[in-house]
């Protein structure tokens, strides 16, 4: 059965066909490079965006091709700065940018013991995702009914002075064996994890102890996953797939709600 191929474009003249996969295309192309700023007529985008440059030609390009950025202020309708910043150098033409979208997951809040008038201790968390060679993403936890200001986000330390004084735990969610990331020799790389490098689909464990109102989950990537590149200069995490098929967490009534 044929099916249709969906063509998009947009305000440059930038023509692309939609394909599988979560990897962008060229979408726009810089005018000028001065200093740390950027001239792209009309870009669209916006302070925190991620981008990838290349195909600049010149001095510069040793410096932008290749390398991911986020989109620092001030942004005009033509214009926006790079970060982290550059060394200056002569363009001569030719840079494009792809845009890196941040991706973000969030579930419907949860409230698991309400009916008897009580909060909620979460405990131990697996999830099921699909494979990657050496992906993560970032596992957000709320506690209330505030869908935008996630437990787990800032410092996490026991200490007075900070926003989160909780017990000490990762954010880190990986996509691939955990095993990969633990830096340990061939000999010992699978001892946790005997039969996940063949597997499809592999579960990650979490442990927490955390109360709150209800349970609500959310899944993104965060800025130093954003940025983080394999040692071909390829971003390890961003066009990865994510895939979560599943997961479990065990929870338990807990004190009154007040």
């Amino acid at each position: 059965m044929l099916q249709p191929d969906i063509i998009a474009g947009n305000q440059q003249g930038f023509v692309v066909f939609k394909s599988e996969g979560t990897r962008e295309q060229k979408s726009l192309y810089i005018r000028d490079i001065s200093g740390n700023m950027i001239t792209s007529p009309d870009h669209g985008l916006a302070v925190n965006d991620f981008i990838i440059i290349n195909d600049a030609i010149g001095t510069i390009s040793t410096e932008v091709n290749g390398n991911i950025f986020s989109v620092g202020p001030p942004v005009t309708e033509d214009t926006f700065v790079l970060n982290p910043t550059i060394a200056s150098g002569t363009y001569f033409g030719g840079g494009t940018i792809t845009r890196m979208y941040i991706p973000f997951i969030q579930t419907k809040q949860f409230p698991t013991s309400w009916a008897m008038g009580r909060k909620t201790r979460i405990g131990v968390q697996r999830y099921l995702l699909s494979k990657t060679d050496n992906g993560q993403i970032t596992l957000q936890i709320y506690l209330s009914q505030n869908d935008s200001s996630p437990y787990t986000f800032g410092p996490i330390v026991p200490a007075a002075n900070v926003v989160n004084s909780s017990l000490i735990y990762s954010t880190i969610l990986y996509t691939c064996p955990e095993s990969t990331n633990l830096g340990l020799t061939p000999y010992t790389k699978n001892l946790m994890t005997p039969t996940a490098q063949a597997q499809q689909q592999i579960w990650h464990r979490k442990n927490t102890s955390l109360i709150g109102d209800t349970v609500q989950l959310g899944f993104t990537l965060s800025d130093t996953q954003m940025r983080t590149v394999d040692d071909n200069g390829l971003p390890i995490s961003q066009f990865e797939e994510i895939e979560i098929h599943g997961f479990m967490i065990d929870v338990t009534p807990s004190q009154m709600l007040v």
